[in-house]
C-alpha cells in the first residue's frame, strides 16, 4: 500500500499547477468586486483532471465558479430576423 504526504502549497503556485501561468496570473489578480461580478466556468474532459478541486479551491478564495456539467448550458447562434427594441419588456 502506497504512502501518501501531503505538503501546503500556496493558492498562487496551485493556481500555477493547474491553469498554466498566464491564467493563474488572470484569476489571482482579479479584484474583490471583480470574483463578486464574474463567473468563471470550469469544464474539461470527464474523468479525475481536478475540476472540482478547482472549483472548490477558487471558491474558497471569494470566487464565484461553476462546473459546466452541472449546467444547463443554452447557445443561441441564428441571427434575429425580426429585432425589438426591448423585448424583455413585451413578454409575459
Amino acid at each position: 500500500m502506497g504512502h501518501f504526504t501531503t505538503a501546503n502549497i500556496t493558492f498562487f503556485n496551485y493556481l500555477m499547477s493547474i491553469v498554466g501561468p498566464d491564467v493563474a496570473e488572470e484569476l489571482f489578480s482579479m479584484s474583490s468586486q471583480e470574483k463578486e461580478s464574474r463567473f468563471i466556468i470550469i469544464d474539461g474532459r470527464r474523468g479525475p483532471t481536478g475540476k472540482s478541486t478547482l472549483c472548490k479551491v477558487l471558491q474558497k478564495h471569494g470566487y464565484q465558479v461553476l462546473e459546466m456539467h452541472e449546467q444547463k448550458y443554452i447557445c443561441l447562434d441564428v441571427e434575429l430576423q425580426c429585432k425589438v427594441a426591448n423585448f424583455s419588456d413585451c413578454v409575459d
